[in-house]
């Protein structure tokens, strides 16, 4: 059973962190991995984490951690696709400034939010860092 337990309607601007409002949609990819695998979890909105259910096997904690990461990645690339081709197609200037004053803004808020895209991808480190300690848990743990 899927326990998701938060505020009824509304949250107030005291009522969370500014480090709660970075990581909820790092959270909800989480929970979308969670319910991929039709597995337990628990979790309030404006929480850091979210807890799983002790029926996961090493595989699905594994695939649970690094989902926002392999989000955040196809998103970067494909923004970062679009951007080249796009970029490479209108003969832009290589000049910042000139690209600046040439390109339309659509083309320079792509360029922004590759960067920042790739730049909140770095949320993803700390769940790099528990899969890389579980694989190698598992690892260390079997028969030789």
């Amino acid at each position: 059973m899927n326990r998701f337990t938060g505020p009824t309607l509304y949250v107030t601007m005291d009522t969370m962190t500014i480090e709660g409002f970075l990581l909820i949609p790092h959270e909800l990819l989480h929970i979308a991995a969670c319910r991929l695998l039709g597995k337990e979890y628990t979790y309030r909105l404006g929480d850091t984490t979210v807890r799983l259910g002790g029926s996961y096997a090493g595989a699905e904690r594994i695939f649970v951690l690094l989902f926002p990461l392999a989000i955040h990645l196809f998103l970067t690339a494909l923004l970062v696709v679009v951007w080249f081709s796009s970029y490479v197609a209108a003969r832009y200037p290589v000049q910042p400034h000139l690209y600046l004053q040439s390109a339309p803004w659509w083309h320079s808020a792509l360029l922004v939010a590759w960067t920042a895209m790739m730049t909140y991808t770095g949320v993803c480190v700390g769940d790099l860092r528990s899969a890389w300690r579980l694989v190698k848990n598992t690892r260390q743990q079997q028969p030789q």
